[in-house]
């Protein structure tokens, strides 16, 4: 997922974002007043739309996708991504559980030796226990997402090359 955003902010920066505003500069030193500027400016946020597939209009190109379907498979490929810390969450509080379970003991152990009577309550902690079925609905979690996440993500890229053409 953290190769998929770099990729997309790579793509965004020095292929969108990067060319727009050299042309916009170079269009607004030649500008002879007021309305060359906010041409200027105004073709740069048009081409940055475009480029950030926001623009409003379908591309018709034989072949190619619309906007509307790049930004759409986009869309679908991050929610899918941001969607696995679901799963994760879920184990993160089983290990931090374990943790807080491990810390209140090793606090008891120091107490005891500081009272100078060695573990008197014998307590040892109970660990929490990951069942097998915790860790299966985990791990089916997570397959699921990242199945609909490559699933978007293919998507994406096979339709950008097109774009990027037509850019």
């Amino acid at each position: 997922i953290a190769q998929f955003v770099s990729t997309l902010q790579s793509h965004l920066v020095y292929r969108v974002i990067e060319p727009a505003w050299k042309t916009m500069l170079s269009e607004m030193m030649v500008a002879k007043d007021v309305d060359g500027l906010l041409e200027a400016h105004n073709i740069a946020l048009k081409t940055i739309a475009k480029g950030t597939f926001n623009d409003r209009k379908k591309r018709s190109t034989s072949g190619s996708s619309n906007s509307g379907e790049i930004k759409a498979s986009l869309n679908a490929a991050l929610s899918a991504g941001m969607d696995v810390n679901v799963p994760v969450d879920e184990l993160f509080v089983i290990v931090d559980e374990c943790v807080s379970s491990h810390h209140k003991y090793f606090a008891q152990v120091k107490e005891s030796e500081r009272v100078g009577i060695w573990n008197s309550s014998n307590d040892r902690p109970s660990l929490p226990r990951i069942s097998d079925e915790t860790l299966e609905d985990i791990k089916r979690s997570v397959v699921r997402l990242y199945g609909i996440f490559s699933r978007h993500r293919d998507m994406f890229y096979s339709n950008l090359p097109s774009a990027t053409r037509e850019n």
